[in-house]
């Protein structure tokens, strides 16, 4: 059982690098969408490989660490104390995960000009993990047959969509 959850995180992080090895402004058809110059496509490549670094490791202590609580729940006795520590300690690194998000959003948004970063900020607004397009967040949490996700509408279950007619419940910034 131990083998198989090391080689599961192994695994995931191995996939996690080969995905960031290939940043999203290296795509010639965005590139040619947002009609980026050379030196704003290096910029932006420059800051998505240092956001996908910090991301990957992010993830990577996050795996541990509920590897860690499956172990300490298989045991005899679980140490509730020690489980909740693991709980909050996987919580702070998912708000930093979320905080790299932001200020990935923000240098990218300093680079674009304002017309360029109208027409990627909705992409942005949809991102998950530092991965671009409409299919970033697809499956279960929020990419479903209408873009609405399993349970109904963007902001959740019971939650009607936006008064906009958007796909996403976030503000516009």
């Amino acid at each position: 059982m131990k083998r198989i959850a090391i080689l599961t995180v192994i695994g995931t992080l191995a996939l996690s690098l080969s995905a960031a090895a290939q940043g999203p402004f290296q795509n010639p058809q965005i590139a040619e969408k947002l009609n980026l110059t050379a030196e704003q496509q290096q910029q932006l490549e420059d800051i998505h490989y240092t956001h996908q670094q910090k991301q990957v490791s992010l993830r990577h202590e996050i795996q541990m660490k509920r590897l860690e609580q499956r172990h300490e729940m298989d045991g005899d006795a679980p140490n509730i104390q020690a489980l909740d520590a693991l709980c909050e300690e996987i919580g702070m690194l998912q708000v930093q995960l979320a905080k790299n998000r932001n200020r990935f959003a923000l240098e990218v948004k300093s680079i674009l000009t304002l017309e360029q970063w109208n027409t990627v900020k909705g992409h942005f607004l949809r991102m998950g993990d530092g991965r671009m397009g409409p299919g970033a967040r697809r499956g279960m949490r929020g990419g479903g047959p209408q873009g609405r996700g399993m349970r109904g509408g963007p902001g959740g279950p019971g939650f009607p969509p936006p008064e906009d007619g958007s796909d996403t419940p976030y503000p516009d910034f």
